[in-house]
Formats: structure tokens, sequence, C-alpha cells
């Protein structure tokens, strides 16, 4: 029988060892994955969230006393004409406004026919005594303020003199004031007037009115004077006045007192506007 070599113990052994130490490693190894991210400085750490919230504050405890807020107000929408009031608060005097005032006149007439070959002659020159007549005027307006009022009308006067009669009208614009209004009760019944216009205004025998002895073609006409309307029933304002007038032009002359009583409408009722609701009571 034949005898083999012996082979040498030490490839074998080396084999043996090489195949050891690669398993060795390939257990040691962790499994691949995302690479770790390196730890934060201290500085950067951040801080630990809190384990348990903190307590929520207590809610201040209701005053007793205190007493709950008033539910607003609700107010109605206005018209633009009611906004346009609320501008003035009118107390006395608001709105629309007719007035008349009759009057018992004492005066003189003087002047020429309106001819310019007459006027500026002696011949054709008349002039009167004081004749007493009636007078009188009206006018449509509105009153702007407590202590102011404007209207336009007509004024007229018929005064008899001697054997003579003059005429007169006038369209006029009427103006009054209140100006002691401040101090309040009577005082703020107490006005002055005002009046301004053209009209005509002729003297004739009685007996024959065609022909004018003296005749004002258009003539201009001033009036003054002064009033009290305390007197008051409904909406209507009455009371006494005394004033004057004037009515000239280059041919005419007329002065003349007035006395009369004059009673006036303010149409508005006042106060206006009303005066707003009281606010409901709080609970």
């Amino acid at each position: 029988m034949a005898k083999h070599p012996r082979r040498p113990l030490t490839v074998p052994i080396a084999c043996a060892i090489a195949t050891a130490a690669i398993a060795g490693a390939a257990i040691a190894q962790p499994a691949q994955g995302p690479a770790a991210r390196p730890a934060p400085p201290p500085s950067e750490a951040r801080p630990a969230a809190p384990t348990s919230s903190p307590a929520a504050a207590p809610a201040p405890a209701a005053s007793a006393s205190a007493a709950p807020a008033a539910p607003p107000e609700e107010v109605a929408p206005q018209s633009k004409a009611d906004a346009a009031y609320d501008v003035v608060r009118h107390e006395r005097r608001a709105g629309f406004t007719f007035g008349i005032a009759p009057a018992l006149t004492f005066g003189t007439i003087s002047g020429y026919p309106n001819d310019a070959r007459k006027v500026g002659r002696s011949a054709y020159y008349t002039e009167t005594g004081v004749g007493v007549g009636a007078a009188g005027s009206f006018w449509l307006g509105g009153a702007l303020t407590d202590w102011f009022t404007f209207g336009a009308g007509l004024a007229g006067n018929a005064t008899v003199a001697g054997a003579s009669t003059y005429q007169s009208v006038a369209f006029i614009f009427h103006l009054e004031g209140f100006p002691l209004f401040p101090l309040g009760g009577t005082w703020r019944e107490i006005g002055l007037f005002a009046e301004t216009g053209i009209g005509s205004g002729a003297l004739a025998p009685t007996s024959d009115s065609s022909h004018k002895l003296v005749d004002g073609g258009s003539a201009s006409r001033l009036g003054f004077g002064l009033f009290y309307e305390g007197l008051r029933f409904w909406r209507f304002s009455a009371g006494p006045f005394a004033g004057v007038e004037y009515v000239f032009s280059d041919s005419l002359r007329h002065g003349a007192g007035l006395v009369g009583f004059r009673t006036v409408l303010y149409a508005r009722k006042v106060p206006y506007p009303p005066p707003a609701p009281a606010k409901p009571a709080a609970k």
C-alpha cells in the first residue's frame, strides 16, 4: 500500500483563523442605516419641556356692588330736514311763520304830481296837516332761530287828511329780532322789526280820486318798530306794537306813526327738535 505524503497543518489552520475573523467582524458591525446626528454642544441644547403646565391665574372675583352696563339706546334715523334743524335748538319760535299787523296811523303827506314839469314848482306843491287813518301789513316767512325771523309780504295805508285821502301799497321785506332773548322770561317776548320795500302812494281829493294832487310814482318805503308778543294760544303769539313808516320819492314825502296789534303763527311745535327720551334706569 503506497503511502501518501503528509500535508503540513499550517495552511488549514491559517484558513480557519481567517474565516473566524471574518465571521466575528460581521457579527460585531451593526446594520447599515442613516448616519446618526452628532449630539449638539451643551450651549445649543434645548431646554427640557416642562413636565406639567403652570396653573391658570384665578379670575378676579366679580364685585357684588357693580351694576351691569345699560344696553345702548336705540336712536331713530333722522330725515335730512330734521338733521338740518338740529344745527339750532329752537325753544320759542320755529318753522314757517305767518303774521298780520293792523294798525291805527297818523301822519302827513306832501309833494307834487308825478310830472317833471310840475315837480319843484311851488304852484303845484301840496302839503296836508296831520291825517288819521288805517294801515297794516302781512308777511310770510320763517323763524331761522328763536331770536330772528324773516319774511316778505305787503303793506298798505289809507289816511284821510282834511278833504283829501292818501293811499299807498308796497311790497316789503319784513325782519324781526329779539335781542333780549338770552335774558329769558318776559324779555324773550320783546322784539324789534324793520321793513323795507318799494311801492306807490298818491294823494287825491276824497270827492275825485282821479285828480292826483301828489303822486309818488315808484316810491321807497322804510318802517321800524317795537313789539311785544307774550300773549300765546296754541301756536299763535300776539301783542301790541308801535312803529313808524316813511314813504319817499322825488315827488312824495309821507311820514306816519303806527299803533296796532299783531298776531303771528309759528307753525312748528317747540321745543324743536324734541327733547331726547330719558335713558332707562339700570337694573
